[in-house]
């Protein structure tokens, strides 16, 4: 059930990938969708989203209740998705999200 509310959630996160290129910077080659809301993201430019990163995708995404996103079930999520358990997103881990939504989506 927790797996199914993640992937669900995971949904709402990439309807915000569309609009994450950033604005104003030329590339030679375009992100896709994902990538480009990853980097967004990406503060340090680490290659990872740390949990504070994704919390803040997080709280771009979806509307605030009461000035806070749900902490729970933003972790919950990060969890999940954090595959090796290493307290960070790759790109990889993210780019599975859209991946289990593509399968979902095609039911």
């Amino acid at each position: 059930m927790l797996r199914l509310m993640c992937v669900l959630s995971v949904a709402g996160l990439l309807a915000l990938a569309p609009g994450a290129s950033a604005a104003g910077q030329k590339k030679a080659t375009k992100d896709d969708p994902v990538t480009a809301a990853f980097k967004k993201f990406d503060a340090n430019n680490d290659g990872q989203l740390s949990r504070d990163e994704f919390t803040k995708f997080m709280e771009q995404r979806q509307p605030k209740k009461e000035g806070v996103v749900k902490d729970k079930k933003v972790n919950a999520l990060f969890d999940v998705l954090d595959a090796n358990k290493d307290g960070s997103l790759s790109l990889d881990e993210f780019k599975q999200a859209g991946e289990l939504l593509k399968v979902k989506k095609g039911k």
